[in-house]
């Protein structure tokens, strides 16, 4: 009996064996909390990346595609000029691109105005650049436009700060 009360008294754990399990603890929570911490702010950024790459290619793409529709151009007016603005008309229609309040806007024969990007992104002012090329052997004249486009993610969040610039050119049929 005497053996029996000795061997429960030395069981359990000691002091310092409790103090080093809680240590021990303590780094591997901290170590998971900084994995899951880290994986959430690169997720994020991720869709951040997404969301604006999603909304410039659109862009491009619905502007590029009305060139190439168009039968002319009247903004910008003349070679070599630049303007913010982009007029083409696209029969029976005309088609006037903007920005209004960081959004790029399509408006149809001065109806209201298509928004074509997110209010998760944030559009500086566009750049179209009206370029021809006289063909002397054809006698003809090819219009295009070069479009710089630069948009930036809305955050108010540092770490999800996120900017592309893109430029390509289109040309009328």
């Amino acid at each position: 009996m005497q053996n029996y009360k000795s061997k429960l008294k030395n069981s359990g754990f000691s002091l310092l064996e409790l103090l080093i399990y809680i240590a021990i603890l303590a780094v591997v929570v901290v170590m998971i909390s900084n994995i899951i911490f880290s994986l959430n702010k690169s997720r994020a950024k991720i869709e951040a990346e997404s969301e604006l790459n999603s909304n410039l290619r659109f862009s491009l793409l619905k502007i590029v595609q009305d060139i190439k529709e168009a039968s002319s151009v009247s903004i910008p007016g003349t070679i070599g000029a630049a303007s913010s603005t982009l007029q083409v008309f696209v029969s029976p229609n005309i088609v006037l691109y903007d920005v209004f309040d960081g959004r790029l806007r399509r408006t149809v024969d001065g109806g209201l105005p298509d928004i074509i990007t997110s209010d998760k992104v944030f559009i500086q002012a566009p750049s179209f650049f009206r370029l021809e090329n006289y063909n002397p052997v054809l006698n003809a004249t090819t219009t295009g436009i070069q479009i710089s486009l630069t948009m930036n993610y809305n955050s108010q969040s540092p770490d999800y700060n996120y900017s592309e610039s893109v430029k390509t050119t289109a040309s009328l049929r």
